[in-house]
């Protein structure tokens, strides 16, 4: 392997770690602002703020229930990412960026590289499919725990700031992410500004061709 094709294996390879960093970053978040009837301030008794604590102990069944479904939306939300996740690693090793070429330049790429058009497509097809679920899974968690947080527990001006900010996160991450699977250009979802692959990835053209020499000499 030559020196220009070690570089840019290790720039794929680092290209992947960043996503992996950005990703985790991200799930934190998405953990918190999930978990709305926990991580929104509370009130629990005349003066005082509910704990994280008290957010789990002598629930009542609404309390249970809220819970419950913050959970699930929980992990509808990673079912998602794990598509954010095997779609950019897709497009790390398949595809790449050029400046010098304009964004829909993927189009041409298609055309001489036709095998990789389909996996766009299931890919794309994957995300959106998770992120329209999860957005149906977001928007009932958002009511049930607004019934809970802003009828049962209302701690004020902090509980409004917190819903919204929470909640208004993962409501802009379900967006991009339909967003990006439904765009004409083929987008990354691993970054806050998208890149848009539009050229064939150097490494796998050159392992694609020397795939095809083998061929044509075992011929």
């Amino acid at each position: 392997m030559s020196f220009t094709e070690q570089k840019k294996k290790n720039l794929n390879v680092r290209d992947l770690c960043w996503v992996l960093f950005d990703m985790s970053f991200e799930l934190s978040r998405i953990a918190i602002s999930s978990l709305l009837a926990v991580f929104v301030s509370q009130k629990c008794g005349e003066d005082l703020t509910c704990t994280i604590q008290d957010n789990f102990t002598d629930l009542t069944l609404l309390n249970r229930m809220a819970l419950g479904y913050n959970v699930l939306t929980l992990l509808a939300l990673l079912f998602m990412y794990l598509a954010i996740y095997k779609r950019g690693k897709f497009f790390i090793y398949k595809l790449d960026e050029n400046a010098k070429l304009p964004k829909t330049n993927h189009s041409r790429v298609f055309m001489q590289h036709p095998e990789i058009e389909p996996d766009v497509r299931f890919h794309n097809r994957r995300l959106g499919s998770t992120a329209i679920f999860a957005a149906f899974m977001y928007v009932t968690n958002m009511t049930l725990s607004a019934v809970v947080i802003f009828v049962h527990y209302y701690n004020g001006y902090p509980s409004i700031v917190q819903f919204i900010v929470n909640s208004g996160l993962c409501v802009s991450i379900i967006y991009r992410s339909i967003l990006h699977s439904m765009s004409k250009l083929v987008l990354s979802n691993t970054t806050f500004v998208p890149i848009a692959y539009n050229d064939i990835d150097r490494d796998y053209y050159q392992s694609k061709m020397e795939e095809n020499n083998r061929l044509s000499i075992s011929l």
